[in-house]
């Protein structure tokens, strides 16, 4: 029995059962301060090492006022707007706040992500896990992102939200459509201190669900970067990134 016990254990690096894990350890959960804040979770950027940080040491950041709003899942990244009409008691008057990243590296993420989750054990043997899977191993980084590609076409990104019941984001959202105009906004690349003093509480050290990748840079040709540049264009402006 135990035999059979470690057999089952893999080691494989896309094969990480850490998604089922922190569902049921510590749950899922709008963060937020009565009254100042809340945190609106952009996918692919950052959001997971502080979040998981809070939730991981409730009793610590509850004595600093941080609380903690339980949700589904499919609601955790929802936009600024959509979480504030829901929850008005509890967000209506607290500033959004979130963190950007530049659009180029969070692309490379987005993919990696991607094809990395989908053969996790606890999401192998789904039917989108197949088909993201296969489909983004078949196209390459490059092609999943040029004009028909995986995250390209409409319907497939419909498929996220026609499929998840409250989620409301399309995968390959601009980052600023996250945003209302009273959202405050920090570089994930340079900006954390001035994140977390405008929280007010202290700066995480370790840095959690990271996709391992070398430079995003040499992932790119000239075609990719400018179609990247196009397609997520005021992100660029808004948040005065380049490549």
């Amino acid at each position: 029995m135990a035999k059979d016990k470690i057999i089952k254990i893999s080691t494989h690096p896309f094969m990480r059962n850490d998604g089922n894990y922190r569902q049921l350890k510590f749950g899922h959960f709008i963060i937020y301060k009565p009254s100042k804040w809340f945190f609106v979770h952009i996918p692919k950027n950052g959001g997971t090492s502080f979040a998981g940080d809070v939730k991981r040491r409730r009793d610590f950041y509850e004595n600093m006022g941080v609380h903690l709003l339980s949700t589904d899942f499919n609601e955790l990244h929802n936009q600024a707007h959509v979480l504030q009409e829901k929850y008005k008691e509890e967000l209506l008057n607290c500033t959004p706040v979130c963190l950007t990243r530049n659009p180029w590296s969070r692309c490379l993420s987005l993919f990696l992500f991607n094809l990395q989750a989908s053969v996790r054990p606890i999401n192998i043997r789904e039917e989108w896990a197949m088909h993201v899977h296969t489909r983004l191993s078949r196209e390459g980084f490059k092609t999943s992102w040029m004009p028909n590609g995986h995250f390209r076409e409409e319907n497939n990104m419909q498929e996220g939200i026609r499929n998840n019941p409250n989620r409301t984001w399309l995968e390959n959202s601009p980052q600023n459509s996250w945003m209302n105009p009273f959202t405050k906004h920090f570089k994930l690349e340079s900006e954390l201190k001035e994140f977390y003093d405008y929280l007010d509480i202290p700066q995480i050290k370790k840095h959690k669900n990271k996709t391992e990748h070398h430079d995003y840079h040499l992932y790119y040709d000239d075609e990719l970067r400018e179609e990247i540049g196009k397609l997520y264009e005021k992100d660029v402006e808004m948040f005065d990134y380049t490549f």
